[in-house]
């Protein structure tokens, strides 16, 4: 029903229902922290400026919707030219796919106003194509203040897929969920415990040049923030997306590669499609307003890490060189010492 909600509502209507809905999430999320403060641990130190504080974030739930050999981004209008991606989110991702054209789309994400694009390199056993069912896509402040909206068709590709050398963990990660003693950015690991599927989660730069919605190479009209501060010749702070999928039968990382190449080649796609309104109301409600930057967020800081500090893989974007994001930004290939090649 909420996939075709949209089509209902006029935009007016549109603006105030996504208001509604986040003062209700709000409010769900007062009693998950009555529920849960005594028990849930608290979200992983961040180092540095931000030590001890929880990073604001919102997350939505986004089932597989189809495969195809198709990238809207890096080959627009040109169906099959890519290696194989799996597409959640938006239900018509194709070669032909703009902004526009999504957002008359549905959904597979549990919230109705998320009708952005994301994909990922299909993950293959032998050759033979998997499927990861589920992905959390996780928008966070990553301490910045007075975080905007992603702008309307904004595109971003993060993580190399033509790398010849380990990409930086604080871009792509493999792991099995949270357990970090096996997180890897070039080898996949044995996930034999169950409750610890094996992931990817790919790490998006959070701040915009301000007036490009795509640059040649898909990054560079981005950057990542650091200590909570923005670049300046990228000064405009935008959510911090994090995109994490699952493959709970995979006990072991033997015989898996991706579709683009080895295990090293790890990277993700997003286009922002969102209905706009419901996704500024987001951004402003959980972004701006219980950012623990602010008076609200502040008083909440503590009883938030207990509530929602667990989450698919860290809380926030492990911290990086500024060698390793630039190289992440350039797209060239980067090698780190002391890490086994992938496959």
């Amino acid at each position: 029903m909420f996939n075709h909600l949209g089509a209902y509502l006029t935009p007016a209507r549109r603006r105030w229902l996504a208001l509604g809905l986040t003062f209700v999430t709000v409010a769900t999320m007062g009693g998950a922290i009555a529920l849960t403060a005594r028990s849930s641990d608290a979200a992983p130190a961040v180092p540095g400026l931000w030590a001890g504080r929880t990073d604001a974030s919102f997350q939505a739930i986004c089932t597989w919707s189809h495969r195809n050999d198709d990238d809207p981004i890096v080959f627009p209008g040109e169906r099959g030219k890519s290696h194989t991606h799996d597409f959640y989110g938006n239900r018509q991702t194709d070669a032909f796919s703009t902004a526009d054209t999504l957002r008359g789309g549905g959904t597979t994400c549990n919230n109705p106003f998320d009708k952005a694009g994301y994909w990922v390199a299909n993950l293959r056993k032998d050759g033979q194509p998997l499927t990861a069912r589920t992905m959390i896509t996780t928008y966070q402040a990553r301490f910045k203040r007075r975080v905007q909206p992603f702008p309307p068709g904004l595109k971003i590709l993060s993580g190399n897929a033509n790398t010849r050398g380990p990409q930086a963990l604080s871009t792509v990660e493999w792991s099995c969920n949270d357990d970090l003693s096996h997180a890897s950015a070039s080898v996949i690991p044995d996930c034999p415990e169950d409750g610890h599927p094996l992931t990817m989660t790919v790490w998006f730069p959070d701040c915009w040049n301000g007036s490009d919605l795509d640059s040649p190479n898909h990054i560079s009209h981005m950057a990542f923030s650091r200590d909570g501060r923005c670049p300046a010749d990228h000064p405009v702070p935008v959510p911090g997306l994090k995109e994490t999928v699952f493959w709970p039968d995979q006990k072991s990382g033997r015989g898996l590669s991706l579709a683009s190449g080895g295990t090293m080649t790890g990277h993700a796609d997003f286009v922002n499609s969102w209905d706009q309104a419901g996704h500024a109301a987001f951004v402003t409600q959980f972004l701006d307003v219980l950012n623990p930057g602010n008076p609200l967020g502040t008083v909440l800081d503590g009883p938030l890490r207990n509530a929602i500090g667990r989450t698919a893989g860290p809380a926030n974007r492990p911290r990086s060189t500024e060698a390793e994001d630039q190289a992440a930004l350039s797209m060239q290939p980067m090698s780190m010492p002391g890490m086994a090649m992938g496959n």
